[in-house]
């Protein structure tokens, strides 16, 4: 079995929720069940005195719980700031919060007044369901909130949903509360619910935490919520630990310094305008990947030694570079941190502890296709290997060295890897996903399914030409389609856009 580097291994256990910490000489770990495989228990064998090294660096930080100070105000980390400061309409793109909306289906009428016990647990539970966010850059978490009602709607026909048309484009009032809703709409004999929230207090895992903990207190109506440990301490704890990691700071960026010089800009596509939309809304494309397909699909990227997000993210640069012209360009692909962190409850607590990685985008002609996912996985691994300087701090230095503020407004985010089999967004039916990102056009998102994959481009209104929007989405389909059906012959291209209409 082949060593694996240490930034592989984190970044396969950080994909699988698994938790890792040192006790003596020892390497601890919490993992999801059925997560932890035989081939993963070996490579933590293996890799036993890197993860030692790499968890003792830490050693002089610790994780400590503050109850005294739970409910007084601390700082936005840099990724909620940037939300708020997209939410500015003075900004390009801006005017929009980090929205996320989503419709799970039930094959039963669920019981409003249960649904509104579990949510009010659920809010009771989590302390960033109570979070108040302030303009100067602050948040607070209140101790105690009003009991909050779920609204119930009821249809005949999935195209006259009210609540979606109400919620899936909702933006939140900053320095008010509450941040999300849930409710629900009975269609004969199923329900529907919708949940909404603004993501500036709550990442995608968080979302599935949230949905979790709603059913489990719905069906197991004598439990009790217990709180966890808090985001607030979260923040502190991982402030305080990048202040401690300033050796490694420096190297990273020291790596971004030399890389920017030689990075593109946002890609220039054909828009219709990028500043002064009054419309904060998006809408959606999307392609539903069959479980043969997704399998097929996922057995082309392993057998290239690639991730299959490597291979999807790599069809989107195609079709940017075919509309561009652009060879060189950035993408900001999203990163989920939790299991970085190494607090033994990271998975179940709510919060935003995401980041962006500004992937740069070079495209080689000479290449073939295969080549150049390849290649844009090695540099995706190498930009892991340094990502103590966070995406945020990358764009200001970009910013600085053009001489103007720079925005990546192209988003790739796959969250292949981070559910298990017991999380709700598996086990239930999707019936719809959309998000609204601030200072985006497209944010093309990888998820696994019940059934499948599937991929979604949530794109801002009034930004393209709706015809020119249909052939590039359609241009990347038929790439996804062809390297599911006939995959060789594709990755030895050198124009993997440029497909005959048949």
């Amino acid at each position: 079995m082949d060593l694996m580097s240490i930034t592989e291994l984190l970044d396969i256990l950080n994909n699988k929720n698994i938790v890792v910490w040192k006790e003596g000489c020892n390497v601890k770990f919490k993992a999801p069940k059925g997560s932890l495989t035989d081939e993963l228990k070996e490579q933590l064998k293996i890799n036993k005195s890197m993860l030692l090294e790499y968890l003792d660096k830490e050693k002089n930080v610790y994780f400590k719980r503050d109850d005294v100070n739970r409910y007084e105000e601390f700082d936005l980390t840099e990724i909620q700031s940037s939300y708020l400061l997209g939410r500015n309409k003075a900004f390009e793109l801006g005017g929009v919060g980090c929205h996320g909306y989503m419709e799970i289906e039930y094959n039963e009428l669920l019981d409003k007044k249960k649904i509104e016990i579990a949510w009010n647990k659920v809010i009771k539970k989590h302390d960033m369901l109570r979070a108040i966010i302030y303009k100067n850059g602050k948040q607070k978490v209140q101790k105690d909130v009003p009991f909050v009602e779920v609204e119930e709607n009821f249809s005949i026909d999935e195209k006259e949903l009210v609540l979606r048309e109400k919620l899936a484009n909702k933006q939140y009032k900053i320095g008010e509360w509450p941040m999300c809703d849930i409710a629900i709409t009975k269609i004969n004999e199923k329900t529907l619910l919708h949940f909404s929230v603004d993501m500036i207090v709550a990442d995608y895992i968080s979302m599935n935490i949230i949905l979790k903990d709603l059913e489990d207190f719905y069906y197991n109506p004598e439990k009790e919520a217990c709180t966890s440990s808090s985001y607030r301490d979260i923040v502190i704890y991982e402030k305080e630990r990048k202040q401690n990691k300033s050796a490694n700071n420096q190297e990273d960026k020291k790596y971004w310094e030399n890389k920017i010089g030689n990075m593109g800009n946002a890609p220039f596509l054909p828009t219709l305008k990028t500043v002064d939309i009054e419309d904060s809304s998006f809408l959606q494309k999307s392609i539903f990947l069959n479980e043969d397909m997704w399998s097929k699909l996922c057995d082309l990227s392993k057998n290239i030694g690639v991730t299959v997000s490597a291979v999807v993210m790599s069809v989107l640069s195609e079709i940017v570079y075919y509309w561009s012209g652009t060879n060189k360009f950035c993408i900001n692909t999203t990163l989920f941190k939790r299991s970085s962190l190494n607090i033994k409850d990271i998975n179940e607590i709510v919060g935003d502890f995401t980041d962006v990685n500004v992937s740069a985008i070079d495209i080689d002609s000479k290449l073939t296709f295969k080549d150049r996912i390849i290649n844009l996985q090695k540099n995706l691994w190498m930009d892991m290997e340094h990502n103590s300087f966070s995406g945020v701090e990358v764009l200001r230095m970009l910013s600085r060295l053009k001489g103007e503020s720079v925005v990546v407004p192209l988003v790739f985010t796959s969250t292949v890897g981070l559910s298990n089999e017991n999380d709700v967004l598996l086990k239930r039916k999707v019936n719809y996903k959309i998000s609204q990102t601030p200072q985006v056009y497209i944010d093309c998102q990888l998820a696994e399914e019940k059934t499948g994959a599937r991929i979604n481009w949530d794109i801002r209104k009034f930004v393209f030409d709706q015809v020119v929007m249909d052939e590039m989405f359609a241009g990347f389909v038929n790439i996804i389609k062809e390297l599911c059906k006939n995959p060789y012959k594709i990755l030895d291209l050198k124009n993997p856009v440029e497909l005959p209409e048949n």
